[in-house]
């Protein structure tokens, strides 16, 4: 039987693409009802599962809940219920009924309507209510617990977990750090080219205007002007205009490579997997590819952002909801230990009175003496 036949309700059952998933309440019913040896255990899965191999992922918060619902329903299975003790008949003159058991025997009796019991061959009872039967549950409850204890695995730290998820999470944080500082750089360099490209581009439209006009007015004026010298000064202008064409077009491309080898680099990067990009010939469309795939960088590391911020809250859930876990675990094995030293202690009180009265003509370090003896579990 599973968790998922305990605990199931009517979400769980018309849930026909998880049919052994439970829903959030149940989930949640049975991380509650988990023993705490899987605390442990699970937040290794979590771990080894989720982070490790799809920290970058967008579903990453199904995933632990994944993890997280599976283990649960796979640990509250219902263990074995340790073998009832076989009584039979003790020799006459001696115990009432004895068992045999692992560890040796148990014997139980009765002393004025009181029950008592002992485990192996200790030579002093322990008194409890209700005569042969509570003496008889009492022996049950003591074997059952001393094959139990052997079983159940005591509650971990975290802290070891904690601190492997925390520096997991750094690294994912310094990741993500580095890409947007790159992305930043590469924004950067893209659009200093890109407003050196454009200032060319106008400069060298002005320089082709100034020349076209000295061009015109060389031709129309310079053979009747040529007596004052203009016709010189218009041509040196033009050949200064063409010297200064020249340069700009040198200028623009280096500006077209430069642009080429940014673009190259980005692409080989940042984009490895796209085999049918093509770059384009123009710087401006050169510039424009740029600005496209420094874009496409911006939204992953956005992206890549907001999955590391939940996967801290996530991390931070769980690390929460086992910490209460565990809270809870200690609560209840401490009033489980409380009660049980009670027990002991009002059983050890009987045992030293009686051992007293017994002695009623010893002096009072012997009376101690027997008394420390009977609590010991030996002869008086």
């Amino acid at each position: 039987m599973t968790v998922t036949d305990e605990i199931k309700c009517c979400a769980c059952e018309d849930n026909p693409k998880a049919p052994n998933i439970p829903c959030a309440i149940c989930g949640s019913a049975a991380l509650s009802a988990q023993p705490a040896g899987i605390s442990r255990a699970l937040m290794g899965k979590i771990i080894d599962e989720v982070f490790d191999g799809a920290l970058e992922d967008a579903s990453v918060i199904e995933d632990i809940y994944r993890v997280i619902v599976r283990e649960a329903a796979l640990s509250v299975q219902p263990a074995e219920a340790v073998k009832p003790l076989e009584w039979k008949e003790g020799a006459s003159g001696t115990y009432t009924e004895v068992a045999e058991s692992v560890f040796g025997h148990y014997s139980v009796w009765e002393i004025d309507g009181t029950g008592c019991w002992a485990p192996w061959k200790q030579g002093s009872g322990i008194l409890v209510d209700g005569g042969i039967a509570g003496a008889k549950a009492a022996a049950q409850a003591d074997y059952e617990r001393r094959i139990l204890s052997a079983l159940t695995t005591p509650p971990t730290d975290l802290r070891e977990e904690n601190e492997r998820l925390t520096e997991s999470l750094r690294i994912a944080q310094g990741i993500t750090d580095a890409a947007i500082e790159d992305y930043n750089d590469t924004l950067s360099r893209a659009t200093t080219a890109e407003q050196r490209v454009k200032a060319l581009e106008e400069e060298n439209e002005r320089l082709r205007q100034q020349v076209a006009e000295l061009d015109g007015e060389a031709k129309e004026e310079s053979l009747w002007r040529f007596w004052n010298g203009k016709a010189r000064n218009l041509a040196d202008a033009l050949t200064t205009a063409r010297s200064e064409i020249t340069r700009l077009e040198t200028a623009s491309n280096a500006a077209n490579r430069e642009a080429r080898m940014l673009a190259q680099a980005m692409h080989e990067q940042s984009y490895p997997h796209v085999a049918e990009w093509q770059m384009l010939d123009d710087t401006a469309g050169i510039i424009t590819q740029i600005s496209n795939m420094a874009a496409g960088i911006r939204d992953r590391a956005t992206a890549a952002e907001a999955s590391l911020s939940q996967a801290i809250k996530e991390r931070d859930k769980a690390v929460e909801e086992t910490r209460e876990e565990c809270a809870a675990l200690i609560d209840v094995m401490l009033s489980e230990t409380l009660w049980k030293t009670r027990d002991w202690a009002r059983g050890a009180l009987t045992i030293a009175a009686r051992a007293i009265r017994r002695g009623r003509h010893l002096t009072v370090q012997e009376k101690a003496k027997n008394a420390l003896e009977w609590i010991e579990g030996g002869e008086a």
